[in-house]
């Protein structure tokens, strides 16, 4: 094998090349798509995290209507109300339904040590039960009067909420604010498990007096307010079962509410995502430590980034393949490629004289043609010159229809020839700057064509292009238009007109006010030797239009005739910058 031979069989640098920027491209589709779904999983906690916040506060909302419904009600009945009344109220409030987690709804009074006799009076016609507990030493006391449902809340009737400072605190801060407020973690003497648990106050008062700190602190008549048991409220609030991360809350020091332990159901001891946040609430501020969970793991496993590296190496893997393939065929294919080449060199070669021959056989046509034809034509003029005055009328009128024939025929042949040369690319189309008011002026006074019949716009006049195949094309297509436009001379009006067409084209209009082009014969006109009005009437050989066709398509230009409402035929074209 010689040393060509190993060149083509072997692997050239570009081969390496492409086989190692294939690999790298897959190890960055790899690590990206590996960072993408990093991103995603980690935006999926920061959803899920976000989302159990905001159903924590959304469900403190939704229970701080439920208060300030209960004020509403007691402001409705002239600031206090009875215990059948609030009995009928928490009944239609249908908490159990409409508020999962609260241990229900109640109203605390605000009793001066000198009020307690009547108030334990009023209380006891209705509850000979009823008692305020336990005993303290505050000035003032804050009795839970009434609490629904009271079955499972009765042990809290009574209950004296400056007896504990969370409670108090709380509750003398709604006073003082006017605003709704959770106490401290607390144990709810209703409750047999003593789990954590809080209050929450909404403070009402003597009519609308409740404008300033004085006001509030002096028309201060109580609080409507709710128990809640941490567990029951987190069960009603976030369904365990709908999510994939675990939370832990705690009021400062004091754990509310943990999930983080083993029991629980997708423990992950060691969690993809952990994140602390705070909510202040109600006074209050609550912090959230939310982790995520197996069930989360499981669904964060993307397979995606494996994939892609997977796929990337079979990849890898079948080009190298395939250029070992394409190398082992690449010396048949050269080899077969230089047969060929040295034949399409010998064909090109019989072309090209073939070409030559062919443009050299229509000038020795086109020259071996026009002499007898000027023969004819000098014939013609010795018969007129020797005899013109003994002729008589009908051979006379048949030597002129001769010696019309014969100037045909000569323009048949120049077209002829024109046309071949064009077609050809024989021709010299550099560009240079043209004037195109010069050449309309030199078109319309080498073809005896009144200047006053032709409107000429331009914008620009003047262009760098070649002025030949220009020229020619504009040539063609006023004559055409003299000739098919109006049968008044008197009447002919021709618009010459260029404008820019886009970035790359002008666009050229030349128009008449003649009868037109019959729908349909658009594309007619532009064959050879076809005319639609009889040459008799207009002369020509039908090569025109076919020639103009042909320098602009071959210029990759396109030219189409269009539709004036007025009348007339309209050929527009675009030609090169």
């Amino acid at each position: 094998m010689d040393k060509a031979t190993k060149i083509r069989s072997s692997f050239h640098w570009f081969h390496w090349l492409i086989v190692s920027l294939s690999i790298l491209l897959t190890v960055f589709a790899w690590w990206f798509s590996s960072k993408q779904v990093e991103e995603k999983i980690q935006s999926q906690f920061q959803k899920e995290a976000n989302q159990v916040v905001e159903l924590v506060s959304e469900r403190m909302l939704k229970y701080e209507d439920a208060l300030w419904g209960g004020v509403a009600a007691i402001q409705a009945n002239g600031g206090d109300i009875s215990f059948g009344d609030w009995l009928t109220f928490s009944t239609h409030l249908k908490i159990d339904v409409k508020y999962p987690g609260i241990s229900g709804i109640g109203v605390i009074y605000h009793v001066r040590p000198q009020e307690l006799d009547s108030f334990l009076k009023k209380q006891r016609s209705v509850r000979k039960f009823f008692k305020v507990h336990p005993a303290h030493d505050a000035k003032e006391l804050l009795p839970i009067t009434y609490i629904e449902p009271s079955e499972k809340n009765l042990k809290a009737v009574g209950l004296d909420m400056a007896h504990e400072k969370n409670r108090y605190t709380a509750a003398l801060k709604a006073r003082d604010t006017g605003l709704a407020q959770i106490t401290g973690p607390i144990s709810l003497v209703q409750e047999k498990e003593k789990t954590p648990g809080f209050l929450f106050f909404a403070p009402f008062y003597i009519g609308t007096a409740d404008q300033t700190l004085e006001d509030r602190r002096e028309y201060f008549v109580g609080m409507v307010y709710a128990p809640f048991v941490m567990n029951k409220l987190m069960q009603g609030t976030l369904l365990r079962e709908q999510r994939r991360v675990v939370i832990q809350i705690n009021d400062g020091e004091e754990v509310l509410y943990n999930e983080h332990v083993e029991t629980s159901p997708d423990y992950d001891p060691d969690p993809l995502f952990q994140k602390t946040m705070s909510l202040d609430l109600y006074g209050r501020t609550w912090a959230f430590d939310i982790r995520s969970t197996k069930l989360f793991r499981d669904s964060a496993e993307h397979n995606q980034p494996l994939t892609i590296l997977a796929g990337g190496i079979i990849i890898d893997i079948l080009i190298i393949i395939l250029f070992a393939i394409l190398s082992r065929s690449n010396r048949k294919a050269v080899d077969y490629a230089n047969a060929m080449t040295q034949e399409l060199k010998e064909k090109a070669n019989h072309l090209e004289k073939s070409n030559k021959d062919l443009e050299q056989f229509s000038y020795l046509i086109s020259h071996d043609l026009k002499a007898p034809l000027r023969g004819i034509s000098n014939i013609l003029g010795f018969i007129d010159e020797d005899h013109g005055k003994n002729i008589d009328a009908d051979l006379k009128s048949n030597l002129g229809m001769i010696d019309g024939l014969v100037v045909r025929s000569q323009t048949l042949l120049d077209d002829v020839l024109t046309y071949s040369r064009f077609t050809n690319k024989n021709i010299d189309d550099r560009k240079e700057l043209v004037n195109l008011n010069d050449i309309v002026s030199d078109i319309l006074e080498a073809n005896s064509i009144e200047k006053d019949c032709v409107s000429i716009k331009f914008d620009p006049y003047e262009m760098h292009i070649s002025k030949l195949f220009v020229r020619t094309i504009l040539n063609n297509l006023i004559v055409n238009a003299s000739k098919h436009g109006h049968k008044d001379s008197n009447k002919l009006k021709i618009l010459v007109q260029c404008e820019d067409y886009n970035e790359k084209q002008y666009l050229f209009v030349v128009k008449d006010n003649g009868p037109g082009i019959p729908k349909g014969k658009e594309e007619h006109v532009f064959k050879i030797f076809k005319q639609l009005a009889p040459r008799d009437e207009v002369g020509g050989t039908g090569l025109g239009l076919a020639l103009v066709k042909s320098i602009i398509i071959n210029n990759n230009c396109s030219i189409w005739i269009g539709s004036p409402e007025e009348g007339g035929a309209e050929f527009k074209f675009t030609w090169p910058k």
